[in-house]
């Protein structure tokens, strides 16, 4: 069960992280931009 959770909370960070930064060349760090 926990495995499903972890899987689908990755999933879930990773859709998160395409729709704000697009896999594009990258402009600027988007860890310090979402930060």
């Amino acid at each position: 069960m926990r495995a499903l959770i972890i899987l689908m909370a990755i999933l879930f960070a990773v859709s998160a992280c395409g729709k704000k930064a697009p896999l594009r060349p990258p402009e600027e760090p988007p860890e310090q931009s979402l930060r």
